[in-house]
């Protein structure tokens, strides 16, 4: 079983003029759908994927139209393969509903369970829009816990948006990372992906892999006093499962070495 993991694509339709710096650092970039689309053709033309994986932030400002145009283009792609996704931040609960499902609207978490033969896929919901850090309740973090008792010995691939390691960069993880690792260590579980902060990283957590996958849109360099220097870049991360073990896991990255902005995010209106 091979497994293609993207994240934070910040798609939008149209991205508006704006006198907002992170806003108008989106202007400079190219669509993220133009590397997408390319990355999803070259991988299918290397490798036989049967599942993808969106670790968060599909859209920009979370419209219900941009996500039915996204999902739309995606499966044009991709066929039928199965897309399993997440949220982060920049995804409004209700507008993904209305535009990516096409369900009543709702700001209930979104988490899900996908279950294949060799392994089991847990969607677990950690945002909350425009909080850049995101957040587990108490409710959340007994949901998953109840999920992988009910799941039982089946290796459990766990996604979230908000990474869990400090250390791994200038952004800080989820506030609550601790209490899920602690939980996440009790159980079989195969890896942890995440998302959010655009740089692709893997790493350990109690024994357990834990993957970030580069965005699909832009990355930001941390300058000192709240600027970040944003450029061009994108990329994805390939998993490949046998006999419910990680045999393979590649991370492809590619950097225009377009600069798109210096910004002050202390004074933006929009956080990452």
């Amino acid at each position: 079983m091979k497994i293609l993991h993207l994240s934070d694509l910040h798609f939008r339709q149209t991205y508006d003029p704006s006198s907002d710096g992170y806003k108008n650092m989106l202007t400079k970039m190219k669509n993220p759908m133009d590397p997408l689309i390319k990355c999803l053709i070259e991988v299918n033309r290397r490798e036989k994927i049967d599942t993808i994986v969106i670790s968060g932030d599909l859209t920009d400002d979370g419209q219900a139209s941009d996500y039915a145009y996204l999902k739309k283009h995606l499966e044009a792609v991709i066929g039928d393969k199965k897309m399993i996704v997440t949220l982060g931040n920049h995804d409004i609960k209700s507008q993904f509903r209305l535009g990516w499902l096409g369900e009543v609207a709702s700001e209930n978490s979104f988490n899900t369970i996908d279950e294949f033969e060799e392994l089991a896929i847990i969607s677990f919901d950690n945002s909350v829009f425009k909080n850049p850090n995101g957040h587990i309740s108490d409710e959340q973090l007994n949901w998953l816990e109840q999920t992988l008792i009910a799941i039982g010995d089946k290796p459990v691939m766990v996604m979230t948006h908000h990474h869990l390691l400090n250390e791994q960069n200038t952004i800080p993880a989820v506030p609550q990372a601790d209490k899920m690792i602690d939980l996440l260590s009790k159980y079989h579980v195969l890896a942890i992906l995440t998302g959010h902060t655009h740089h692709s990283f893997t790493g350990e957590i109690k024994g357990i892999p834990y993957y970030t996958a580069s965005s699909m849109s832009f990355c930001g360099t941390d300058e000192g006093n709240g600027i970040v220097r944003f450029e061009a870049c994108y990329g994805y991360n390939i998993y490949t499962i046998k006999k419910g073990k990680i045999v393979r896991q590649v991370s492809d990255n590619f950097f225009p070495r377009k600069f798109l902005s210096l910004v002050d995010m202390k004074n933006s209106r929009t956080g990452l």
